[in-house]
């Protein structure tokens, strides 16, 4: 029953579906996962509970469903990279998701239909 009652609240803690998640390359008992809100969220995967860590639910990171998440770098500087579907394209900083590092937007191209 205890289990039940941390997985519900784990629930409504979250908000929305996880779409991707990924191993931590160098720590294999860290998960970082983005959900459809836009939200990123870490796991440790020993706390055996809620995320650890998670961004803010604002303007400055992702607003549309996050479909991909991959950790660079290398073992002594890492961080994480995410797209999400509108295409924009952010860095975190692993041990601070409060906001992303970096921001960049992608461009639409329009094809030009040939007769």
């Amino acid at each position: 029953m205890a289990d039940r009652r941390r997985l519900l609240r784990g629930w409504r803690w979250i908000q929305a579906a996880v779409l991707t998640s990924r191993f931590f390359t160098y720590d294999s008992h860290l998960v970082i996962g983005g959900t459809y809100s836009g939200q990123m969220l870490v796991w440790d995967m020993r706390a055996k509970s809620l995320p650890v860590d998670k961004s803010a639910l604002s303007f400055e990171g992702h607003t549309h469903p996050v479909y991909q998440v991959e950790i660079i770098g290398t073992q002594n500087a890492h961080n994480a990279f995410s797209v999400s579907t509108d295409g924009l394209a952010c860095v975190w900083a692993l041990d601070r998701l409060a906001m992303p590092e970096v921001r960049s937007q992608g461009r639409r191209r329009d094809r030009k239909r040939r007769g």
